[in-house]
């Protein structure tokens, strides 16, 4: 069965940070993601099925970490609307050069 995607209009929020301090620099257009509960993992069914389609090998490597299936619940948080490829943002000035390795966007002091 094909995977349908249904689109909900919504109005996001969020903002935007403008990193003043690197010059030329993209903006960071960030949205607010809302928290929530939800079902994550796989049932004995799903198991059975994965392995019959995939083989226990790779069942075993792959999706063994997804049981049992339990509710999760997450906070909201805070998310970049788009993409971003830190490794150009590595061209900032030198005083943010030791941070560029893990950075997290808003972490800049």
């Amino acid at each position: 069965m094909p995977l349908t995607l249904r689109r909900t209009p919504r109005t996001a929020r969020g903002f935007v940070e403008p990193l003043l301090e690197v010059g030329n620099a993209i903006p960071l257009h960030m949205v607010l993601i809302p928290g929530g509960t939800f079902w994550m993992g796989q049932t004995e069914a799903e198991k059975a099925e994965l392995i019959r389609q995939r083989g226990e090998e790779d069942y075993e490597k792959f999706y063994l970490r997804e049981l049992p299936k339990h509710e999760v619940t997450v906070a909201s948080f805070i998310m970049g609307r788009y993409p971003a490829l830190w490794h150009r943002q590595c061209l900032w000035p030198q005083r943010y050069a030791r941070q560029c390795v893990g950075m997290v966007p808003g972490s800049l002091a």
